[in-house]
């Protein structure tokens, strides 16, 4: 454990861990781990992932939120839930009064397109589920992997391009309470990382409440980061972990690719990411 009460028992915080599908959730779970447990399966969910939106959140169909605050109501202190959250007030308003430490990953959206795409094309529908593939298996025997990618840019069907799929998570970007992790920084220094989201989730059940019946055991913290870290870098563990390359986007996207990225990021987030500085990339 982290903390050590003064009076009562060793605690550890609560996190949930948040992100847009594809995003990289895959590598908060495993830096979680090394502090935290899974919130166990119930009767009343039988996976070990939450979201707001239906089809595995590669939809913008919200699910019952009652359901959802429920559900996160019975995590505890030590563990975690994954999932795809959007924002929505009374959603950002129950995280918060509950004292959960929510940590949020973004990602270069282009590479998110890429590993969608592989992600809808795998035969395995069981860990790496898509309620479109059949769709999209189609598509790519038309016009093969491009015109797959082209789909996941532009969307299809029910499922939103990518730039749009992020829109109702970029709020959270703004909420100064939340944690924002960035994917390609996070690989390039798994310590550093660990070390912010345990301070998070230490400040986060601890600030304005306990923080006079607590003190920090230097020792434990320090080999929490190492366990987290080391487990991050299992990355085999993940099940949906293809391997996460920044900048994969430039193997794959060809100049009509570029150009329908350019038309469909109508919220231009490659810019309000920090990915580019201006529309004239590619």
């Amino acid at each position: 454990m982290i903390w050590r009460l003064l009076q009562g028992r060793d605690v550890t915080p609560k996190y949930v861990l948040n992100g847009c599908p594809k995003h990289g959730l895959h590598l908060l779970v495993m830096l979680a781990e090394g502090v935290c447990n899974a919130m166990p399966a119930s009767i009343y969910n039988a996976n070990t992932w939450l979201g707001t939106y239906k089809h595995n959140s590669f939809t913008h169909h919200w699910q019952e939120v009652e359901r959802l605050f429920f559900l996160l109501s019975r995590l505890q202190q030590g563990e975690y839930c994954k999932g795809h959250f959007g924002w929505r007030q009374d959603v950002n308003d129950f995280l918060h009064w509950s004292r959960m430490a929510h940590v949020f990953i973004v990602r270069d959206l282009r590479d998110v397109a890429v590993s969608q795409a592989f992600h809808v094309l795998t035969g395995d529908n069981k860990l790496r589920h898509h309620p479109g593939k059949d769709m999209y298996r189609t598509i790519e025997d038309i016009d093969g992997f491009d015109g797959v990618l082209e789909a996941i840019i532009t969307g299809i069907g029910p499922f939103p391009g990518i730039s749009d799929l992020f829109d109702p998570y970029g709020p959270w970007l703004d909420e100064q309470w939340v944690h924002v992790i960035r994917f390609e920084e996070a690989i390039e220094d798994l310590e550093s990382t660990a070390k912010g989201m345990l301070e998070y989730g230490m400040r986060q059940f601890t600030e304005g409440i306990w923080q006079d019946r607590f003190i920090v055991e230097g020792a434990l913290f320090e080999k929490a980061i190492r366990d987290m870290a080391g487990i991050a870098r299992q990355k085999e563990a993940s099940p949906t972990f293809r391997h996460g390359v920044a900048g994969d986007w430039q193997v794959y996207f060809k100049d009509h690719h570029v150009k329908l990225f350019k038309e469909y990021d109508r919220s231009e987030w490659l810019i309000q990411l920090g990915y580019e500085q201006n529309t004239n990339w590619g």
